[in-house]
């Protein structure tokens, strides 16, 4: 979640801005900010403006010149610039060919008041993309944990940077957000901190944080605790966490475990999850992306799903056998469900050790691909 336009209008400093055109751009990237005041010099500008930059300009000296002012919003757009930060004062109303130009173009035209203080503003957005960056450095972190066998030097010198404030045993705990925006993340960040003394670490779609505690009781009280600040900023979010851990040496599988327990809690719809809990997902996970795990759930699945007798079968183990208790969620009289489980048992040439054993791990496996398989 990079820094954007629209990240940069929910500033305190530019509370007051109008986006006068280019509503359509305000996704475009800002990786650096810019300012000038002279008319523009391609072939010296050229050399001083990066793709990303978003531009702050009175126009002072081109307020009267149309064509001057349509030169300078065309060269920012041609240079990959992320808009334009005007000021009212001097230029209160822009030219309609300007403001079909930038509209064209998606390129954000963003009208600030004359009182607002340059210094204030570069300093405001200038901060931001800083964090951004900081942030970017600490996702690559997580990342070398997530996917390289690290020495336990490696993962000692990322314990600093990401678990100072832990002193004995710990749980990592991942949390997925849906539809945060990068301002309501640093919100949510700068919240948890304070209030819970734990810092957030944003990754991919979601955060990674250090909790020093053990025991899932424990970690499901303290997760319990902070559930309401992450509702409020995310309603729609799951979260999973480690084993507790009792060394850095356990660092990186302890955040393996974290977003394992995540992708399964999610899928399951039980959230927190904790690794412990997976039970045979811990070794059906691994698996998720290996063909033959696929054919054996569709070889098991299949033959239920074309005879309609999935639901059932479901049902039948979800009730650990019990007849009864599966006849009435299923709606069928106890005998309908005995002829149809002894139909899916023959059809799949298994006796009842067997059946249990195998459709139990296919249905499971079907979670992890999501439900995503069908009859071939």
């Amino acid at each position: 979640m990079s820094v954007t336009v629209s990240d940069v209008l929910q500033l305190d400093i530019l509370n007051s801005a109008k986006v006068i055109a280019g509503k359509n751009g305000l996704d475009r990237e800002v990786l650096r900010i810019n300012f000038t005041d002279c008319p523009i010099n391609p072939l010296v500008d050229a050399d001083l403006i990066l793709s990303g930059d978003a531009f702050i300009c009175s126009f002072y000296m081109n307020k009267d010149m149309e064509a001057k002012i349509y030169d300078a919003i065309s060269f920012y757009i041609q240079m990959g610039s992320a808009c334009c930060i005007a000021l009212n004062e001097f230029l209160p109303q822009f030219p309609q060919s300007v403001i079909e130009l930038a509209d064209s173009r998606d390129f954000p035209i963003i009208h600030i008041d004359g009182t607002v203080p340059y210094g204030a503003l570069i300093h405001d957005i200038s901060e931001l993309i800083i964090s951004d960056q900081s942030e970017l450095l600490l996702e690559n972190k997580i990342f070398h944990l997530l996917s390289k066998e690290l020495s336990d030097a490696e993962q000692r010198n990322i314990y600093r940077h990401l678990a100072p404030h832990i002193q004995s045993d710990y749980t990592v705990v991942h949390a997925t957000f849906q539809g945060l925006s990068h301002r309501r993340l640093q919100m949510l960040k700068k919240d948890v901190a304070i209030q819970f003394k734990v810092p957030l670490f944003k990754y991919l779609e979601g955060a990674f944080f250090v909790l020093p505690c053990q025991g899932r009781r424990e970690i499901n009280s303290m997760l319990q605790q902070m559930m309401p600040i992450f509702s409020y900023y995310a309603p729609e979010h799951s979260m999973g966490y480690s084993s507790a851990a009792v060394s850095v040496k356990q660092f990186s599988s302890a955040f393996r475990q974290a977003l394992s327990a995540d992708e399964i809690g999610g899928v399951l719809g039980k959230s927190p999850m904790g690794y412990d809990a997976l039970s045979v997902y811990q070794l059906l996970l691994p698996l998720k992306n290996h063909q033959i795990l696929r054919n054996f759930c569709s070889s098991i699945l299949d033959p239920l799903i074309k005879q309609d007798l999935l639901e059932t079968v479901s049902v039948y183990l979800e009730c650990n056998g019990d007849v009864k208790r599966a006849a009435g969620k299923v709606g069928k009289h106890e005998n309908t469900v005995r002829f149809r489980i002894g139909q899916a048992k023959n059809l799949l040439n298994l006796d009842d050790y067997e059946f249990i054993e195998k459709v139990s791990i296919a249905l499971k496996a079907r979670d992890i691909f999501g439900q995503q398989l069908g009859t071939n």
